[in-house]
């Protein structure tokens, strides 16, 4: 896919699959990779007690509407983006309340940081989060700031953004309201600041924008877009 394309450290594969049932068919399923912690997907340290471990968080604005999990053990607020803690999860063993309360706040630096216009050279390795804005600008995906907007941080490592996931609502299959905001040639949609904040900020720094132009300019004339 695209995002393996420009080589994102982990690119969920899928495929078609005929499904029978004792004989009979049921219909076609689409199979795919599942975005977790492990050895092949989104690899990180896991099962480690330290509080700068590895991470993978999801922005998930669902919440506001379809609650899940509790406030302050499985997910925290920034700015009134809601962030889901998937790994290390709450209910494992070696989950700390440090650990949580170190990523929590990882996030309100970045926020904070980028609200500022501060240097965030030491917070997020930026050509991560470049390449996820490709792949959701260029498919024009919906939930783009909305839900399954994944980030992960390795011990002692900065934050990553990835992988990209769910992009059912994308390449022109979007709500009613939504099409002009989405087909249009010019402009962006992630990038609103009722969309991902995150990137709002990052396009009011001079140095974030001039390393998307030079990224895009790479994969356009090497032919990946």
């Amino acid at each position: 896919g695209f995002a393996a394309d420009l080589g994102m450290a982990f690119a969920p594969g899928a495929m078609f699959a005929d499904v029978y049932l004792n004989g009979e068919y049921v219909g076609n399923y689409m199979i795919s990779d599942q975005v977790e912690v492990s050895s092949n997907r989104v690899r990180v340290q896991k099962g480690s007690t330290d509080t700068d471990t590895g991470f993978l968080v999801e922005m998930d604005q669902k919440i506001i509407d379809y609650p899940e999990g509790v406030e302050g053990l499985d997910w925290f607020v920034v700015e009134g983006y809601h962030f889901m803690v998937k790994e290390p999860a709450s209910d494992e063993d070696y989950r700390t309340p440090a650990q949580f309360a170190y990523i929590e706040q990882y996030f309100g630096d970045l926020f904070a940081t980028l609200r500022d216009g501060e240097d965030y050279a030491g917070l997020i390795e930026v050509d991560t989060f470049i390449d996820w804005f490709i792949v959701s600008e260029v498919f024009k995906n919906v939930d783009s700031g909305y839900s399954s907007v994944y980030y992960y941080k390795d011990a002692g490592g900065l934050l990553k953004m990835g992988p990209v996931w769910d992009f059912d609502l994308s390449s022109g299959n979007q709500q009613k309201e939504l099409v002009w905001q989405l087909r249009q040639p010019t402009g962006w949609y992630t990038a609103r600041w009722d969309k991902n904040r995150i990137f709002y900020y990052l396009f009011e720094y001079a140095s974030f924008r001039t390393a998307l132009r030079a990224r895009w300019i790479e994969l356009y004339d090497s032919g990946v877009i």
